[in-house]
């Protein structure tokens, strides 16, 4: 029995022997005739096979520039670097892929017995592949010789370094796919494609799928993808996609959070603006016009609205997108202001001491993109004044925007109308907006004024227009007109610093609001003489006080925003007469100051020499009797008959000084 467990034993080292020199003879044979087999045969006779059988599939030409080349190990591969595959004829750049490596992993086997290349796994390096859809897109533009490619079937590719571009049509930005890395692997191409992705699409965040089914290669390469199931992040924040591509058939439901609206919009190449962390359901289907997204929630911070997206071309390749939204509630702090756009270095930044905004209207994305947008608000939170039924629609066409808002403030209604035309050499603003009630605190707290009035009610009618890249140089250059009325009001001390100690008695200001009957007011934009382009002419103003009415007029000069303004009282008691002097506003609408002037009271608001004028007090005491069965207040009416009560009143007034565009 000892001797017999000594044969085995004996046995068993044989056996290990064996097996260590099979394993160190493969080791050293294997390597030396795969070096064997390609000494002896010429590698570029390969690379012209595969060339050929490229062309044969797609009609393009494929040039390996930096040769290919074997790597002899227990894992041989082949190594093609300086891949170029030609476009088709008009596209947008020569090559429609520049590779700058590809490693084919052989097997060894095949090489060795066979005489065959057998590719088990395919990696590429530094990619730059673009792929357009413009008619039949460069993916079909090739004219192929044979259908039936002997191209090998590469059941797991991988990817990494590389960039994919998807470009529609020349009006619409192209998608920018940044691959940092891609592994997919299928058994067939009529198989579904598993793996993984990880990278950034448009420069957006970061961007990681699990593709547990990402349709088949057979599939995308038909435009009918198939099956699509995929789990991942972006941004750090969870994205799932489910749904199926097919040849009459694109039902794709999606659920998407993220830190911000500006991230999808990145992700989509839309403009989208900055906002509190979202989070999104919607279902994406195929229409015969376009694509059509069906939000059926979309929730930025703590406001929620629901919806409708289509997206579609024209003929003439344009894209079009027509939206429309809507919330019962929505909060303003759910949006949140963009990060400041750095200022080159060469161009000095804007003064802080400026009140109109210089910031350029977005010319680009104006001309590039045509649609509407629809969106309704029951009730806007967080504004400076109470908002309800806001309805606001934008339309872009042909380089040409226009938003038109309108809302209930209080108990008044508000219309906007806001038209860029950016179709020409120069962009020109167009705007007109109409006030019906509207109380005057909210409608300057929304523009960020403080009003130093309560419990006024204003109607107004603005209408400008004026070219320019920005708001200010619009404004800088606008003709036009503004009219405007105001009821009963209450001033307080916000406005005191505008005020002389004498205007002050005479309104009786103190700690508690004084009384305002009414104001009325006729601003002229330019549209006179050269020097007057991009003055605010402040042609009349008529304010009527408990103790005395005041006339006058003055400039807003909207290029360098400085201001002159002067007023002429008329006091009722005779005891303010020696109080009731002019008031003169000037300075800037940052900082204006008030100062009495004296000099000016001879004139006496617009009264000529030797002649005898009606009382401004008595003219609006009788207008009061006939406003109450009219839609004009006193000072309406007055500022109406203002010329022929004060026939030298516009020479009076301060005049803007030229400024030189």
């Amino acid at each position: 029995m000892a001797d017999r467990q000594q044969d085995w034993e004996g046995a068993g080292e044989s056996v290990k022997r064996f097996l260590l020199m099979s394993v160190l003879a493969v080791m050293v044979v294997v390597p030396a005739g795969l070096y064997l087999w390609a000494s002896t045969r010429d590698l570029s006779r390969y690379q012209n096979q595969i060339a050929e059988q490229v062309r044969k599939a797609t009609g393009r030409e494929l040039a390996v520039k930096g040769g290919l080349r074997i790597n002899f190990s227990l894992s041989p591969s082949a190594v093609a670097e300086d891949v170029v595959l030609t476009d088709a004829a008009g596209g947008s750049r020569p090559e429609m892929a520049r590779i700058k490596r590809v490693v084919l992993h052989l097997d060894p086997l095949s090489l060795l017995l066979l005489g065959e290349i057998r590719i088990g796994r395919l990696q590429i390096f530094g990619a730059d592949v673009s792929i357009e859809r413009d008619g039949r897109g460069n993916l079909a533009k090739g004219s192929p010789v044979d259908v039936t490619p002997q191209l090998p079937w590469v059941n797991r590719i991988e990817v990494e370094g590389s960039t994919l571009t998807l470009k529609e049509t020349i009006e619409r930005p192209a998608v920018v796919v940044a691959i940092d890395r891609f592994a997919g692997e299928a058994a067939q191409p009529t198989t579904p494609i598993v793996g993984e992705f990880v990278g950034r699409i448009n420069a957006g965040e970061a961007l990681a799928l699990n593709l547990k089914k990402a349709g088949t290669l057979d599939g995308w390469l038909k435009g009918v993808a198939g099956d699509i199931e995929m789990q991942g992040t972006l941004g750090g924040l969870p994205v799932s996609i489910t749904g199926q591509v097919a040849a009459q058939q694109l039902e794709i439901g999606a659920q998407v959070q993220g830190r911000s609206l500006v991230s999808l919009g990145h992700l989509l190449n839309v403009p989208l603006p900055e906002t509190a962390p979202y989070a999104m359901k919607l279902t994406l289907t195929h229409l015969q016009t376009g694509l059509k997204l069906d939000i059926t929630e979309l929730k930025v911070g703590g406001s929620v609205l629901r919806g409708d997206m289509v997206l579609r071309t024209t003929g003439t390749d344009k894209p079009v997108i027509t939206a429309n939204l809507a919330a019962d509630r929505f909060d303003l702090a759910d949006l949140k202001p963009r990060p400041p756009t750095p200022v080159p270095a060469s161009r000095p930044a804007a003064s802080d001491d400026r009140v109109i905004s210089g910031d350029p209207y977005p010319i680009e994305a104006i001309k590039r993109w045509n649609g509407s947008v629809s969106l309704r608000v029951a009730e806007v939170v967080g504004a400076a004044a109470k908002i309800q039924d806001l309805s606001v629609s934008l339309a872009l066409n042909d380089g040409t925007l226009t938003v038109r808002p309108t809302a209930t403030i209080g108990s008044g209604q508000l219309g906007v109308e806001a038209q860029i035309d950016a179709s020409g050499a120069e962009p020109v603003l167009s705007l007109g907006a109409t006030a019906s009630k509207v109380p005057l605190e909210d409608l300057m707290m929304l523009l960020g004024v403080s009003a130093g009035v309560k419990g006024a009610a204003i109607d107004m009618e603005l209408k400008l227009r004026g070219a320019g890249r920005s708001l200010r140089e619009s404004l800088g250059l606008a003709a036009g007109n503004l009219d405007f009325v105001i009821g009963s009001a209450q001033v307080t001390r916000d406005v005191a610093h505008l005020l002389t100690p004498e205007w002050i008695r005479m309104l009786g200001l103190g700690d508690r609001p004084a009384a305002l009957n009414c104001a009325a007011g006729k601003v002229e934009f330019g549209g006179r003489p050269e020097g007057e382009r991009g003055a605010a002419n402040i042609r009349k103003v008529v304010l009527d006080a408990p103790r005395f009415t005041a006339i006058g007029g003055g400039y807003v000069h909207l290029r360098n925003e400085q201001l002159g303004l002067l007023l002429w009282p008329e006091p009722r008691d005779l005891s303010l007469m020696g109080t009731a002097v002019p008031l003169r506003l000037k300075g800037s609408l940052v900082q204006a100051t008030a100062e009495s002037d004296p000099a000016a009271a001879p004139s006496a608001g617009g009264v000529v020499p030797g002649t005898t004028v009606a009382s401004l007090t008595a003219a609006i005491t009788l207008a009061g009797r006939a406003a109450s069965a009219g839609s004009l207040n006193a000072c309406g009416i007055v500022l109406g008959r203002l010329e022929s009560l004060r026939p030298n009143l516009r020479a009076q007034l301060p005049q803007p000084p030229a400024v030189v565009p």
